[in-house]
């Protein structure tokens, strides 16, 4: 009789403003549910709460969280599970979600994600809900920021480069002045004196000697010029050595693999890239997974690629909650540097919340409302006090209240609730992708000075507008300097009154903790994740202030994917894509019952390494 296949293990991105899932080896989740549960304020049916998209086609609700009390803004633990389990029940059983009945569950296995380093008291009840209330076959608890790194290096991922880095300052040279440098990143200047920056001894001694290595001796290097210069410079200066299949060049008629053997193809997935030197250069491309996990844990090659496929780096997680930074050797996070502040996607989303109050517009009971508007028509600034006193100029040169004469006025039509509303209009409205308009300043020139044809164009703009608003009658929001100022809290969180540092800072703390000689390699990859990490702009705005306060000779890289929020979520379907190594690493339902809560801990056996520094 024969056996039949294991059913695919589900994986669960438990994300605290938005749940994800979907199975193990798949690119993308297949469903996504809000955390956001709304109680309903009406006295007909007061206190009946709404879930999912109902959420969204009520207009007066108190927006709960499972992650948050009344008193207490949302934090990264879930605190509250009797509403999460609500909340699963609907993603794993609703037929709008996965449609799985209670007979299925019992054959599945399930990957949970949870915050780095969270305590065991919160993954002990989590286990308890999953194996006693639905019945799971396995789970497998896996920290978020440790499974990102995965996301990038589970195939051959294709470079990208910024083709509207030059397009947001106008012109190079502008850009140059803005920046303060002498060289713009992917962009080549005539070669000078290059410059390598060798890996020192002893931190070889220390990575090798944890994993075992007889060979303790050698050096290696790695591209860190101060200056930019040409790829034949670079080329005549790398060792014979360094010139393997990693630095070798595509030749016509030639297919380029990558470190793993693995061709590169035309049909692959992007991702966005600041300034990447070494790729540029000599073609690198980051090693499979599948080639990770079959070298030997004692081979030379380990050390020699370690650097090379770029498994040393650096996790910037900007989520709903906050924000939080981890660092990774080997695949593996180092937890004496990791950090978190509580800025986040929920922060920004109260202080729109607060600019639309104080314009006489109540949105206090419609959290994804805000939430939405936020998402499609924020964007960074590159520089937020010059953009900020051109708009001012520009509004009083129409008169003290002429917002509509700046750049950055935008009037956002509502959906239109009550009797008689159209359901589709509602969801179409916060479900259907922003508009070229909605982000047309943030791609624009934001630095140079606006002629009479871009006031002009805007007044038509807003006038046409507002005659659309007026026949119909729609409820609109006038947006102005608020679409940049609410971003710029991730920056300067002091400016909103909070406490707490700026992302910036936290890298800079961040690297800071982690050993001398590792720290040029943390800022060499930076991966930018997370939900509130979309708006546009935000990747060259970090780009230039790590530029600004970190070494000159440091090579600052920062990588994001198109679609940074499922990060997490691709990461953890990807370390355990083999269903034999999530076999190994989940805990039974027997294991459970036998032994209770002490088998549920998260697990640090993946493909990359099993070494955890402290």
């Amino acid at each position: 009789m024969p056996v039949s296949a294991p059913s695919p293990a589900l994986v669960l991105d438990n994300g605290t403003g938005c749940l994800k899932i979907g199975f193990a080896g798949e690119a993308l989740p297949l469903h996504t549910l809000s955390t956001c549960v709304g109680q309903v304020r009406d006295r007909q049916n007061q206190g009946m709460l709404l879930y999912g998209d109902d959420v969204l086609l009520s207009s007066n609700y108190f927006g709960l969280r499972p992650s948050s009390s009344a008193s207490s803004a949302p934090s990264p633990l879930f605190t509250d599970l009797e509403m999460l389990r609500d909340l699963w029940e609907i993603l794993f059983s609703h037929k709008r979600y996965m449609n799985l009945s209670e007979a299925q569950l019992t054959d599945h296995g399930v990957i949970v994600t949870e915050p780095f380093l969270a305590p065991p008291g919160v993954r002990q009840a989590l286990s308890e809900v999953l194996f006693e209330d639905f019945q799971f076959k396995q789970v497998l608890f896996v920290p978020a920021q440790q499974a990102v790194p995965f996301a990038f290096l589970s195939g051959p991922i294709a470079e990208e480069r910024d083709e509207d880095f030059l397009g947001n300052w106008g012109t190079e040279r502008d850009a140059r002045e803005s920046l303060g440098l002498d060289a713009l990143p992917g962009v080549h200047t005539p070669a000078k004196k290059v410059r390598k920056q060798v890996f020192a001894p002893d931190a070889v001694r220390w990575y090798r000697g944890s994993r075992g290595a007889s060979a303790e001796g050698e050096t290696h290097a790695s591209a860190g010029p101060s200056e930019r210069e040409d790829g034949d410079a670079r080329e005549a200066e790398e060792s014979p050595r360094e010139a393997g299949l990693v630095g070798k060049k595509k030749r016509p008629g030639e297919t380029l693999q990558d470190a793993g053997g693995r061709p590169a193809t035309s049909e692959l997935r992007r991702r966005k890239s600041d300034r990447d030197e070494g790729s540029k250069r000599t073609g690198t491309k980051p090693a499979s997974l599948a080639s990770l996990s079959t070298l030997p844990s004692g081979a030379s090659a380990c050390p020699d690629n370690v650097f090379k496929v770029k498994l040393c780096g650096l996790v910037v997680d900007i989520g709903f909650s906050g924000s939080m930074v981890v660092p990774y050797m080997d695949l593996q996070p180092i937890e004496r540097a990791a950090l978190r502040t509580s800025v986040g996607g929920n922060l920004l989303t109260t202080v729109l919340k607060n600019l639309c109050g104080f314009r006489s517009l109540n949105l206090e009971r419609n959290e994804l409302l805000v939430q939405r508007m936020k998402e499609t028509n924020c964007f960074v600034s590159r520089d937020f006090d010059r953009q900020l006193e051109r708009a001012r100029q520009e509004a009083a040169s129409g008169g003290a209240t002429c917002i509509e004469r700046s750049h950055l006025f935008k009037e956002v039509v509502l959906p239109e609730y009550g009797p008689g509303a159209s359901n589709a209009a509602i969801l179409s409205f916060f479900k259907s992708p922003p508009s070229e308009e909605s982000l047309s300043v943030a791609s624009a020139p934001s630095l140079a000075a606006s002629g009479t044809e871009a006031k002009d164009a805007s007044l038509s703009s807003a006038a046409a507008s507002g005659a659309g608003t007026a026949k119909e009658e729609r409820q609109t929001v006038r947006l102005c300097t608020e679409r940049i100022s609410v971003p710029e809290v991730l920056f300067h969180p002091p400016d909103v009154g909070s406490s707490e540092c700026g992302i910036v800072e936290l890298v800079q703390r961040s690297i800071a903790l982690l050993p001398r000689a590792l720290q040029p390699f943390a800022c060499d990859q930076i991966l930018l994740v997370g939900g509130s990490s979309q708006f546009p702009g935000l990747r060259q705005r970090l780009w230039k202030e790590l530029r600004a306060v970190l070494p000159e000779h440091w090579p600052v890289n920062i990588y994001t994917e198109v679609e940074p929020q499922f990060s997490v979520w691709r990461g953890a379907s990807c370390s355990y894509a083999d269903r034999a190594l999530f076999d190994l690493n989940a805990v039974t339902r027997e294991q459970f019952n036998e032994a209770g809560t002490a088998h549920c801990r998260p697990n640090a056996k993946h493909a990359g390494g099993d070494v955890s520094f402290y």
